[in-house]
């Protein structure tokens, strides 16, 4: 496994370069940022081979691997190796569709599960301020410092409230389509 340090970004702005540059991005938050558990974000694009699940089987980029219908079975024999790292290293993203039950009790299995393979992944640990990139070893790209840099890093000054108006100003007329507000404080837009 690779890992490497990176400068830290906005990670919604991450994903935004992420998104338009990359085939099947995602991004996994966590809802709270406190604690062990959910302190995590994780961003990518590119799955290197994608999996469908479903009632005529498992097909691995729309070819056809087995008949087997179990998404967790099946993912488990594409992908035996262990990984050795803190967090999501890279690995499969997707989801199970509720139908994938009928593998097991039997019956028709309507909506299948999908899912990516994704090597590479940025990766943002809320408890510690930082952000990585983490790859699975063949899988490295050479252009993520590139890919950090279209992504601006926009911060605003401790309770100076016309610097942090201007700020935001500059961020509209430079033409963003949304812009994230992260108050400090409960009250802070209660003058709006």
């Amino acid at each position: 496994m690779h890992i490497q340090r990176l400068e830290h970004v906005d990670p919604l702005t991450l994903y935004a370069v992420v998104r338009e540059e990359g085939r099947d991005p995602f991004m996994l938050e966590s809802r709270t940022k406190e604690g062990s558990r959910a302190r995590y974000t994780y961003i990518s694009s590119d799955p290197a081979y994608t999996v469908e699940i479903g009632d005529d089987g498992t097909y691995v980029d729309g070819s056809y691997l087995s008949s087997e219908r179990n998404p967790f079975r099946a993912l488990k024999s594409l992908h035996e190796g262990h990984v050795d790292g803190e967090g999501f290293v890279g690995g499969f993203v997707g989801y199970a569709a509720y139908d994938s039950v009928h593998a097991d009790i039997g019956g028709h299995i309507a909506e299948p599960s999908c899912f990516g393979f994704y090597p590479r992944v940025f990766a943002y640990d809320h408890a510690h301020d930082t952000l990585t990139y983490r790859c699975l070893h063949g899988h490295e790209r050479h252009d993520v410092d590139g890919i950090v840099a279209e992504a601006p890093a926009f911060t605003t000054a401790e309770n100076q409230a016309t610097e942090q108006a201007a700020q935001i100003q500059n961020l509209i007329l430079q033409g963003f389509d949304a812009i994230v507000l992260n108050a400090a404080s409960p009250t802070a837009f209660d003058a709006l």
